[in-house]
């Protein structure tokens, strides 16, 4: 289970970096994605992961690779 929470809370940094070097709120980034900023909120604790079907778009919008969200998800 630990593991399993390292990599939610790497996940969460990669997008709250990501999402920050972008300029954006999670309030922009929920705008984007039609999620509210308490999910992407969630997502950035290490409370949870984002939908499957959201992984491709929370990519282009951070302009970071989908590979590297999954390779967080994977781990």
């Amino acid at each position: 289970m630990k593991e399993c929470n390292d990599g939610r809370k790497r996940l969460g940094e990669l997008i709250t970096l990501s999402r920050k070097k972008q300029e954006m709120t999670q309030l922009d980034l929920g705008n984007i994605l039609n999620v509210s900023d308490k999910t992407i909120s969630k997502w950035e604790r290490g409370a949870g992961y984002p939908d499957i079907r959201l992984i491709m778009p929370l990519a282009e919008a951070l302009h970071i690779d989908a590979r590297d969200i999954l390779k967080e998800i994977d781990r």
